[in-house]
C-alpha cells in the first residue's frame, strides 16, 4: 500500500506514503458502502527524466557459470536502468553501494557504470557494469541489499535499490548408524565388539560444497577409533556422503556406562558438528532385584505398584496397585537422558475393554503427555517410544472407572530398556554414632541421640 484517500464528493487526492519510482502500472481500488468495488490501473510519468533500476543479471563466467551468485565467486552485474520520465536523461552514470559484510564492490575502471543518454520512457543496459567479490563464508540464501545512485545532467542523484540472493552449501548431520553385525547384531555397543559407525552428512544448501573432511573423536578410555579422519570430497546440492569409522569397544567396559562421540565436518568455511551419546550394553530395569531400589522409582495415585511374578522374562515384573472405582495407580521415574534414543518396555493388561479406550486402561506418559493407552485382555507385548536428550519424567498409569469389573483389573510392565542415561541420583545415608546403648530401670525412661545424614544427590524420604 503506497497511498490512501477518503472522499465523498467523487474526487480524491491520494497522499502517497512514499515516492513512486517505477514505470510499472499501479493498482487502484475504489470501495464504498453498499457499492461494487472498482479496480483499475494507472501509470505515473514525470515531465522530466527520472532514472531508476530495472533489472540485473549475474555474469559468473569466472566461477561455475550457472548465472547465479555463489559463495567465493567474483561476479559481474549486468545492469539495466529505466528512464520513467518522458524527457531524455543525459550523461547517466550509476554508482553501487552496500554495507553487507559478505560482499565487496571492486573499484572499477574509469567509465564503469556509464550509461550515457537514456531517452524518455526507455531503458539502457551495460555489461559488466559492476564487479562483486562474494565472501567464502556467506550463508546459504543470504540476501544482499544494494543501493544504486544514478546521476545525470537533469538531477544530481536518483536513488534506487535492489537485491541478489547468494547460494552456498549448508551442511547437516543425520543420526549415527551402528553396524555390529560382526558381534551380536543388536545395534548396541557391547564390550569386546568391533563396530562400524556410519554418520551421514547432507548438503541442503544451494551450492556444491568444497571438499569436505570429517573427524570423529571419543575421549572414553574404553573406545578405540581406528580411523578418526574421513575424506568425503565435494558434497553436491541435495546429496549425502557417509563418514564411516571402525571402532573397538574394550572387553573391560562396564555395562550401562555412556560414551560420547564428537563428530565434526568441515568444507572450506562451512562446517557442522554433532555429539552422539551411546550406552555400552542395554540399560534395563527388569525388576529382578525383587524391589524398586535399582532406580529412583516413585509411586502416584491411590495405590503403590508392587513386585509380581507374572512376567515377560525372568522371575519378577511390576504390577499396578489394587485400586477401586475412579482411582489410579502410577509408577513414575525421572531420568536425565544424555543422548537421543528410545525407551521400550513390555506390558500386559487385563481389564474391561472399550473401543475408545476410555474406561479401564494402562497409559504411558512422557513429561505428562500421554503417548498411548491399552485396555481389554492384552498379552505381553512390546512398546517403543522416541526420546530426546534432556530431563524427562516417565509414567505408567493404570486407571479404573466406576462401572464394570473385568479380568484382573490391573496392568504389568517388565524389561524396560532406557535410552542413554546419566547415572541416576541416590541418597547416601550415614548414621552417627553407628551404635547406641541405652538402659532403663522398670518404670523409668531414658534416651540416646544419633544423627542421620544424607550426603547423596537425591532426597531421603
Amino acid at each position: 500500500l503506497i497511498g490512501r484517500a477518503v472522499n465523498i464528493i467523487g474526487t480524491a487526492i491520494v497522499n502517497l506514503f512514499s515516492p513512486i519510482d517505477t514505470a510499472q502500472p499501479l493498482s487502484v481500488s475504489v470501495i464504498g458502502h453498499n457499492k461494487i468495488r472498482h479496480e483499475g490501473t494507472i501509470v505515473v510519468a514525470s515531465d522530466q527524466p527520472y532514472v531508476i533500476f530495472e533489472s540485473v543479471e549475474v555474469d559468473d563466467s569466472n566461477g561455475n557459470s550457472n548465472g547465479e551468485a555463489d559463495y567465493s565467486e567474483n561476479i559481474y552485474l549486468d545492469m539495466t536502468l529505466q528512464n520513467v520520465g518522458n524527457q531524455d536523461a543525459n550523461n547517466v552514470i550509476a554508482g553501487l553501494f552496500t554495507d553487507d559484510s559478505y560482499v565487496t564492490i571492486v573499484e572499477g575502471e574509469p567509465g564503469e557504470g556509464w550509461f550515457g543518454t537514456i531517452p524518455g520512457n526507455s531503458s539502457a543496459s551495460t555489461d559488466n557494469t559492476f564487479e562483486i567479490i562474494i565472501a567464502d563464508e556467506v550463508p546459504d540464501q543470504h540476501v544482499v541489499d544494494f543501493d544504486l545512485e544514478v546521476s545525470g545532467n537533469a538531477k544530481d542523484i536518483w536513488n534506487s535499490s535492489f537485491h541478489i540472493t547468494v547460494n552456498a552449501p549448508n551442511l547437516v548431520v543425520a543420526n549415527m548408524l551402528i553396524d555390529d553385525s560382526s558381534g551380536d547384531n543388536d545395534g548396541i555397543l557391547d564390550p569386546g565388539e568391533s563396530v562400524t559407525l556410519t554418520i551421514p552428512t547432507s548438503n541442503i544448501g544451494h551450492a556444491v560444497s568444497p571438499s569436505a573432511t570429517a573427524m570423529l573423536v571419543c575421549e572414553n578410555e574404553y573406545i578405540t577409533i581406528e580411523n578418526e579422519v574421513c575424506n568425503l570430497g565435494e558434497i553436491g546440492i541435495g546429496n549425502t556422503e557417509n563418514a564411516v569409522y571402525n571402532i573397538v569397544v574394550c572387553d573391560e567396559a562396564s555395562i550401562g556406562i555412556t560414551v560420547s562421540f564428537y563428530y565434526s565436518v568441515g568444507a572450506g568455511e562451512y562446517s557442522a558438528q554433532e555429539t552422539f551419546v551411546q550406552s555400552i550394553g542395554l540399560i534395563i530395569e527388569d525388576f529382578e532385584t525383587g524391589n524398586f531400589y535399582s532406580y529412583p522409582w516413585v509411586f502416584g495415585g491411590n495405590a503403590d505398584w508392587f513386585i509380581a511374578s507374572d512376567v515377560y522374562e525372568g522371575s519378577y515384573s511390576a504390577q499396578s496397585g489394587n485400586i477401586g472405582a475412579w482411582q489410579t495407580s502410577s509408577l513414575i521415574i525421572e531420568l536425565n537422558v544424555v543422548g537421543n534414543g528410545e525407551i521400550s518396555f513390555w506390558k500386559k493388561v487385563s481389564c474391561e475393554e472399550d473401543a475408545n479406550d476410555n474406561w479401564d486402561y494402562l497409559a504411558f506418559f512422557i513429561d505428562n503427555v500421554e503417548q498411548d493407552r491399552w485396555d481389554g485382555e492384552v498379552a505381553w507385548s512390546k512398546e517403543t517410544f522416541y526420546v530426546n536428550s534432556g530431563n524427562h519424567a516417565f509414567e505408567w498409569k493404570y486407571r479404573k472407572d466406576g462401572y464394570t469389573d473385568s479380568g484382573s483389573d490391573c496392568a504389568w510392565i517388565d524389561y524396560i530398556v532406557f535410552p542413554p542415561l546419566a547415572p541416576p541420583a541416590f541418597p547416601d545415608i550415614s548414621v552417627a554414632p553407628e551404635e547406641i546403648t541405652v538402659s532403663a530401670e522398670s518404670g523409668a525412661s531414658n534416651y540416646g541421640e544419633f544423627v542421620i545424614s544424607n550426603n547423596g544427590e537425591a532426597d531421603l524420604n
